[in-house]
């Protein structure tokens, strides 16, 4: 499945919260990743997690961001077909 499939939906539920709050929420996606083999539902759940977790501890001004990419290849490793998602915030924590 493709990556978005997975954080879109998540972030389209975490979208209203933004709402009247000093509150950003950014996505980025890199073009070209490889398929991700997983259970859809379990992957949207660790991904909402992350987001309840930076939304409850950031403090206001809140900037979250959401960062899909193509994992960085370890020493040795041949394949670069792993997919990393990342949540980050402003907190300094």
């Amino acid at each position: 499945m493709d990556a978005e499939r997975i954080v879109l939906p998540v972030l389209s539920r975490f979208e209203p919260r933004t709402h009247g709050r000093a509150a950003e929420l950014q996505c980025h996606v890199e073009a070209g990743l490889p398929q991700v083999h997983g259970d859809a539902d379990a992957l949207q759940e660790v991904v909402q997690n992350l987001l309840d977790n930076a939304f409850k501890y950031t403090p206001d001004p809140k900037r979250i961001a959401v960062t899909v990419r193509r994992a960085p290849k370890p020493l040795g490793q041949l394949s670069g077909d792993e997919v990393e998602i990342a949540v980050s915030d402003n907190e300094p924590g």
